[in-house]
């Protein structure tokens, strides 16, 4: 949920156009099915002019999809309601393109990507219990960074703690892709694929893993296999 409040302030060579506007507003994001984004607004504008002055009340509905994680598509719809007047009410609707982009290197303190923030808040809802909410940023973050690694491990581990088996494994996979030094990885990795009736295929993970590391915990896994 975002609060926000606004001052501005318009000059015309019209002093019909001359004012200054106070705006406080409140909307909430939905990301329930990301890369389809909802969200619901409402704001309150006060309007002075030299000798007059507006208040309107306005609602939105906008519906954003995210074709990648810099380009969007936008449709909004916007209700508003002159206070105190005769001006009556106006309904608006939008479509846009947009584009957006962090400048990394370009600011500090900071070298934090959208990807790291997100995969925090995530790391916050897992820590919190919440794993429904945890894996919906989860996906989030893997949708902007396929090779996250640590939203790779995260998401694979909610799917394997729900008995998810085969969603985790192309997970796991990536994980090792990308770090294979994280040796839980290739365990679980192999776990799943003899859940799932892939034992010839755990073997060689587990080979893999004993031949690269020499761990002698998992060449006795392999051997029991």
């Amino acid at each position: 949920i975002y609060i926000s409040a606004a001052y501005g302030q318009l000059n015309s060579t019209d002093d019909a156009s001359n004012y200054t506007e106070q705006t406080v507003s409140i909307t909430k994001y939905f990301f329930d099915v990301y890369p389809l984004v909802f969200d619901m607004g409402a704001s309150y504008s006060i309007r002075d002019y030299s000798e007059s002055q507006d208040r309107t009340m306005s609602s939105n509905l906008g519906i954003t999809y995210y074709i990648n994680s810099n380009w969007n598509v936008a449709t909004d719809v916007s209700y508003y309601s002159e206070l105190e007047t005769d001006m009556g009410s106006t309904l608006e609707a939008t479509l846009s393109i947009g584009f957006s982009e962090t400048l990394n290197g370009l600011f500090e303190p900071t070298q934090d990507t959208r990807s790291t923030f997100l995969f925090n808040d995530a790391f916050i809802a897992i820590n919190d219990g919440n794993m429904d909410a945890a894996a919906k940023i989860l996906d989030r973050v893997l949708f902007a960074d396929e090779y996250h690694p640590k939203a790779l491990f995260e998401r694979a581990m909610i799917h394997h703690e729900n008995h998810e088996y085969e969603a985790s494994i192309p997970l796991f996979r990536r994980v090792i892709a990308v770090d294979d030094s994280v040796s839980e990885a290739y365990y679980l990795l192999a776990h799943n694929l003899i859940q799932t009736g892939q034992k010839d295929d755990a073997k060689a993970v587990l080979e893999l893993f004993v031949n690269k590391t020499g761990d002698k915990t998992m060449k006795a896994v392999l051997d029991q296999l």
